[in-house]
């Protein structure tokens, strides 16, 4: 039994109930981060390509993309479908500073990343890599999204897993993927990035919210020039296939 992150779990509960009791959301009295009313707005990836993890009306095995070509990656896990408050939550941290949302938007990763490895009794990667923004990109903003993410993350893991994120950069300054159509997506080249030193032989690549794939392939192209040989991709949300978006 994991008894650092069963502890965890109970210091989480005696905290929000004596001194959060009340769901992020509606506010209304809650032993739960969330209430079971507002976790209807919250769309979970129950259905989908069993490797790239894409939202689909039916499971399937292999969705046309992955057969045409595989993934580089040796497993993808993607609790949310970028839709409803995941949408709204991802929104808010990038462009409006809400920082808080980090907390709800990693604790349905968390969970999901536990009953993977700690209940498969699979290895956990060696560090925690999230996909880098552009210097010019943190500045515009005023902060790193991906690295508060990242910490937020790994505090709900409760598990000794490094946070790694110099050891890959993004050199060119590309227009944001969420102003680019899906062929333009796929002009992203792993040139756009740049790996300084060597990384370790399994590391996990974080994304808030994985679309074409075209970043995270172009990632793990560098880490494995750099010495990965075996990386998990971690991602909060996909978004569903044009067409099978209800929001």
């Amino acid at each position: 039994m994991d008894w650092s992150f069963l502890s965890t779990q109970k210091i989480s509960q005696v905290y929000y109930r004596h001194f959060l009791d009340r769901c992020f959301f509606c506010q209304i009295k809650s032993t739960q981060l969330i209430c079971k009313n507002c976790l209807n707005g919250f769309f979970f990836n129950e259905q989908h390509c069993q490797t790239c993890k894409l939202p689909t009306s039916k499971p399937i095995n292999l969705c046309g993309e992955c057969q045409k070509k595989p993934p580089q990656y040796n497993q993808l896990l993607s609790p949310l479908v970028y839709q409803g408050h995941t949408k709204t939550l991802i929104t808010g941290l990038k462009f409006s500073s809400k920082y808080q949302n980090t907390q709800v938007l990693c604790h349905f990763l968390a969970q999901t990343l536990q009953d993977h490895y700690q209940a498969n009794s699979k290895p956990w990667p060696q560090a925690l890599i999230p996909v880098p923004s552009h210097i010019n990109r943190v500045r515009q903003r005023g902060f790193c999204h991906m690295t508060l993410l990242s910490r937020n993350l790994l505090a709900q893991l409760a598990i000794d897993l490094p946070l790694s994120n110099k050891l890959l950069e993004k050199t060119l300054d590309t227009a944001p993927q969420h102003d680019l159509n899906k062929s333009q997506r796929h002009k992203l080249k792993p040139k756009s990035f740049h790996c300084p030193s060597e990384v370790p032989s399994h590391v996990a690549l974080f994304d808030d919210v994985i679309t074409t794939g075209s970043t995270i392939d172009a990632c793990i192209t560098k880490l494995k020039e750099a010495g990965a040989t075996k990386v998990d991709v971690w991602s909060l949300a996909r978004t569903p296939a044009k067409g099978d978006e209800s929001n």
